[in-house]
């Protein structure tokens, strides 16, 4: 058996837990009813919203405002994924990891890195998102918390845990959730 074939068979509520939240703050470079329909609706209409994301202007150098885009648009077909028990279309997603890659191509970002692995995982590209953090360890060494729990769903002892199946890393990254939140002053930590 493959070896990341556990994690591809997980449900796609589980990657949607690592998911939901992407990692992008370049994005608000960009105008903020764009970035909210992409990051927090989770719109999926390319159409409506490619046109006006590629019209958008920013300060960014010219390599850098491009990769964005392209992490923009990518992340819009990669919504068609979340709370979709069905199985991403394999046209879609090499759609998607082909703007991921040409994004990466162009701004060596960290913060582009961090949402190129969540938008590969999200869309179930698991050999694609562990192919980017193994090339990039040095990188992401000090990457969100988040990031780092990525790990604990692979099932063969590369992660945090080893063996984790995925409702239990489910489970941790929600009570690093709570914690967190906690920590912030916002909650206590009763309910841990």
């Amino acid at each position: 058996m493959n070896t990341f074939e556990r994690t591809r068979l997980m449900p796609q509520l589980y990657r949607d837990v690592y998911t939901s939240t992407l990692y992008l703050p370049e994005a608000d470079a960009l105008p903020a009813h764009l970035v909210a329909e992409v990051l927090n609706f989770h719109s999926t209409d390319i159409v409506a919203l490619e046109e006006k994301i590629n019209a958008a202007q920013t300060d960014y150098p010219p390599e850098q405002e491009r990769a964005l885009k392209l992490l923009m648009r990518a992340i819009i077909l990669a919504n068609g994924a979340l709370n979709n028990p069905a199985p991403f279309e394999a046209e879609k997603a090499q759609t998607v990891t082909q703007l991921v890659v040409e994004a990466l191509q162009l701004s060596q970002n960290k913060n582009f890195l961090i949402a190129a692995v969540q938008i590969l995982f999200r869309i179930n590209e698991v050999n694609s998102a562990v192919f980017l953090i193994s090339n990039n360890l040095s990188e992401l060494e000090n990457a969100q918390v988040a990031l780092k729990n990525f790990t604990a769903y692979l099932p063969d002892g590369r992660g945090l845990q080893p063996g984790l199946r995925g409702d239990s890393a489910a489970y941790l990254q929600l009570r690093f959730d709570r914690r967190r939140s906690a920590d912030a002053g916002d909650g206590d930590l009763r309910h841990l």
